[in-house]
């Protein structure tokens, strides 16, 4: 009885605590949308790129994720200065949890911080930064003048970003027990023994990025959020890129069905069988549709298109990131291209082609149009076959899919 009687109060205090998260994540992100930092939009005109997670550390082995990923984030970052996109850095950019903020800013000054200061020098409104769980000593203007000033300028760093009237960009911690509430705790517990540990065990030191229960929980209530406010909320800290409220995997299942139901119509049915089996081992669906074998995507059956999540830079195979473009919102991942060891050139000056580094568009949408489904409450047509395979590309969606080098 005594078992049966603790189990049931464990349970109840599990509940509890889901049902007092879920209500700090709204009234916390009711917050920071009051405190953002206003950028005005202009659908026809202008370019964002928002990037999350990027996690800087002090490139101690084991311990630093993001120095793999060094160069393909400053190739990102090159081409988005020279394209004019206007940058945003959405959180957890230092690893402040892991290693000293002036150990970071050492390791990186000369690549990946002076390639940031570029969209600083540009004026107001190219650049914008919001603190995350694990760079959260930046919501102190004390810190940020001592530490990011020397090497950025004289920024602010922000609780939130809005876009116009309808987007917020947000961290996405909010709320959120070991990353918020309680996040003084999971800081010196990481600081002072899961980094020394995690040399060994090269594991990330990001509960939400590594448990797939508190990330689907995560995105639910920040989903949830979005729908009930009526809003767009870009976020990151769950490390997986988000797109209409669909995770990757939930986006190609429908896909894979209707490659299963054309099979036998394909100019080569041997390479689309042999495609669909790959799609579905690599999404893990064992011969079954993910909907069908769970019945749900991770926020709705049919969601609203109103919570998306650009990712991380901490990847094994590259970054992830969310354009904002002309009119256009896109998922976007930056890899090498082919091998990673550096090719043989004529002119050893131009470091640019040592390595050949891509930009894969993985979702692209009409924004005007998401926004207005949004504002209605009307749910996306992705999973109508006509609105996969039959919806034209724009002039801007070509641009976005050519490789650039």
């Amino acid at each position: 009885m005594y078992g049966v009687r603790g189990g049931a109060e464990h349970g109840q205090t599990i509940m509890l605590s889901l049902f007092s998260e879920r209500k700090n994540t709204f009234r916390q992100l009711d917050h920071v949308r009051e405190q953002s930092y206003p950028l005005p939009l202009d659908v026809e005109r202008d370019r964002f790129i928002v990037l999350s997670d990027v996690h800087m550390a002090d490139r101690v082995p084991g311990v630093d994720e993001f120095e793999p990923n060094e160069v393909i984030y400053c190739h990102a970052l090159q081409h988005y200065y020279d394209n004019n996109y206007r940058l945003i850095l959405n959180g957890d950019i230092e690893e402040c949890w892991e290693a000293r903020p002036t150990a970071i800013v050492d390791a990186y000054r000369d690549t990946v911080y002076a390639l940031e200061r570029k969209f600083v020098e540009k004026g107001e409104g190219w650049h914008a930064r919001i603190y995350g769980n694990h760079d959260g000593l930046w919501a102190h203007p004390a810190k940020v003048e001592k530490l990011l000033h020397p090497v950025l300028g004289p920024i602010k760093v922000h609780a939130a970003v809005t876009v116009g009237d309808e987007i917020l960009i947000a961290h996405g911690h909010q709320g959120e027990t070991n990353s918020d509430t309680y996040s003084w705790f999971s800081r010196y517990a990481v600081r002072h023994g899961w980094r020394w540990a995690q040399r060994f065990l090269r594991v990330s030191s990001s509960r939400a990025a590594i448990n797939n229960f508190i990330r689907r929980r995560r995105d639910n209530y920040l989903y949830e959020w979005a729908k009930d406010r009526g809003m767009m909320l870009i976020a990151g800290h769950t490390h997986r890129g988000m797109f209409r409220s669909y995770g990757t995997a939930d986006s190609l299942s429908p896909l894979l069905e209707m490659l299963d139901q054309q099979i036998p119509n394909n100019l080569s049915p041997q390479l689309a069988k042999a495609t669909a089996n790959y799609l579905r081992r690599s999404l893990g669906l064992n011969g079954q549709s993910r909907f069908k074998r769970n019945g749900r995507t991770p926020v709705e059956r049919n969601p609203m298109p109103c919570y998306f999540n650009a990712g991380c830079c901490v990847h094994t195979n590259g970054i992830t990131g969310l354009e904002i473009d002309r009119g256009e919102i896109r998922l976007v991942q930056w890899q090498m291209a082919g091998s990673e060891v550096p090719e043989v050139v004529l002119d050893p000056g131009d470091v640019s082609r040592l390595f050949r580094v891509e930009r894969k568009v993985l979702q692209q949408d009409d924004l005007v149009t998401l926004l207005e489904r949004i504002r209605t409450r009307q749910p996306h047509p992705y999973l109508a076959k006509e609105a996969v395979f039959n919806a034209p590309l724009s002039d801007a969606a070509r641009e976005a899919t050519n490789l650039v080098a």
